[in-house]
């Protein structure tokens, strides 16, 4: 039913919304070529108003500490278990770099918590890691632009899907530690940004190195390109929505109600 049903709504709707552009390859191997023409990619994004507000309110940081934040779910697909492992990795290899990290990680870890606790306790970075448990969208929005690095993790089988913090990561233009495939659009996004460093999801050693690298330089090579960015602000998103918009009420619907 449900098949039947989503058939019925890209056959006959005018425009066809996609949050991401992996979807797009998806849904014309499904339904035929002849849709392309009415697919719209409008990805989600981040609030300007909030983040320019945040930024005006920070207050001096303390350079003696390397902050690393996670903000969004903790579950099995997302799990930061591999930075766990890292740092524990870290600090029995270089424990007076490892001492310099500090890491919060907010949001809901759900049957994974568990686990990500009991890891920090046997890897020894208990003193290191917190979890913070969910929080409000704002504290989190201030914990990324209070952070030196933040961190996210996306397993391959999500290669197509585009976590809603990436937005608001980049708009902070922090260096962005992110366990991705290679090949996943998250990856392709965060690149285009120019802000991440990218390892292979569950690859701990590479994490390792990674975070030792982010510690030990000045992380030249990431500079974030603006103009990518802001692209992805709400108020750019909503303009091209408004234009979406514009363009079906001057050319009438073209299409019967499924």
């Amino acid at each position: 039913m449900d098949k039947r049903l989503e058939a019925a709504v890209v056959r006959e709707c005018d425009v066809l919304l996609l949050a991401s552009p992996a979807w797009v390859a998806t849904f014309v191997q499904r339904y035929g070529a002849e849709i392309e023409s009415k697919i719209v990619v409008l990805t989600n994004g981040y609030d300007a108003e909030e983040t320019d507000a945040v930024r005006a309110s920070l207050g001096e940081t303390d350079h003696s500490i390397r902050r690393f934040v996670l903000t969004g779910s903790m579950h099995a697909a997302e799990s930061p278990l591999q930075f766990i492992h890292a740092l524990g990795a870290l600090r029995r290899h270089s424990p007076d770099l490892a001492a310099q990290v500090r890491a919060d990680f907010i949001g809901n870890g759900g049957e994974n918590t568990a686990l990500l606790n009991a890891a920090s306790r046997d890897e020894g970075v208990s003193d290191l890691i917190q979890l913070h448990g969910p929080r409000s969208h704002v504290a989190c929005v201030r914990a990324q632009f209070e952070a030196d690095f933040l961190f996210m993790a996306l397993a391959p089988e999500h290669r197509d899907t585009i976590s809603g913090k990436s937005f608001e990561y980049m708009a902070t233009g922090k260096p962005v530690l992110a366990c991705l495939a290679e090949d996943s659009i998250q990856a392709r996004l965060l690149g285009e940004a120019g802000t991440m460093r990218r390892v292979d999801f569950g690859d701990v050693q590479a994490t390792e190195s990674a975070i030792r690298h982010l510690l030990a330089t000045d992380n030249a090579d990431l500079t974030p390109n603006w103009q990518v960015i802001r692209e992805y602000e709400r108020g750019a998103l909503t303009r091209r929505l408004a234009a979406v918009l514009d363009r079906l009420a001057a050319q009438g619907s073209r299409s019967t109600p499924a």
